[in-house]
């Protein structure tokens, strides 16, 4: 049985080894260069890896890409559903990267981070009544200027919801890291703390806090 274990951790590790050698190693260099890309039909983006992405509403779809010569290809602008993953392709191991995105929308019903990458919401952004947002990683989110009804908040890594720029009725908020979270709600926030981020809210709103980690709900 022991040997039977041994084996099986064996080729998981090979697997792992084989699967990392697989890509390829890119070092940014030349010039930045900027490239427009065709893609429409989405209302959430999320951040893969390092990627820095700027979000404005505007009457049509345009999304354009900066990177050093050498990356810009790399970087994806991929659909999934309603979803558009921005990010280095999965084969590429980037040292030096320098990418950044600047996408326009229409609506915009939730971001999410898986790296670290930052999310700069430019305002105003209005006509969602739900919106989301999901921390995974060390990128932040800051936003200018967003009015929704309602709003969902998840951090699990270290990252930021950042500005007091997010303004909804209601809002829940779930910490399970070390990310702070900053907010404007009117009427009622729901918040759960497993970790050691605060939660800094303005408005008058009534809390329902349950926390089990060092964490704060603070009004400001």
């Amino acid at each position: 049985m022991n040997t039977i274990k041994f084996s099986a951790t064996l080729l998981v590790f090979i697997s792992i080894v084989f699967t990392s050698c697989k890509k390829e190693i890119i070092r940014g260099k030349g010039d930045i260069v900027t490239q427009e890309r065709t893609v429409s039909g989405f209302s959430r983006v999320k951040i893969t890896g390092i990627t820095d992405i700027t979000l404005i509403q505007g009457s049509s779809f345009r999304v354009t890409v900066s990177d050093y010569e050498n990356l810009v290809n790399e970087v994806e602008t991929a659909l999934s559903g309603d979803e558009l993953r921005v990010g280095y392709k999965r084969n590429v191991w980037v040292t030096k990267g320098k990418s950044k995105a600047v996408i326009t929308m229409p609506s915009l019903k939730g971001v999410r981070v898986d790296g670290s990458g930052d999310f700069v919401i430019e305002g105003p952004f209005s006509g969602t009544s739900f919106f989301s947002v999901e921390i995974n990683g060390s990128g932040n989110v800051s936003i200018n200027n967003a009015v929704v009804d309602e709003t969902d908040i998840h951090i699990s890594g270290s990252g930021d919801v950042k500005n007091f720029g997010l303004q909804c009725n209601k809002a829940t908020v779930k910490v399970s890291g070390s990310g702070n979270t900053e907010l404007t709600v009117n009427n009622f926030v729901d918040v759960r703390i497993d970790g050691s981020g605060d939660v800094y809210y303005k408005g008058n709103a009534s809390v329902n806090a349950r926390i089990n980690g060092s964490g704060k709900v603070i009004k400001q």
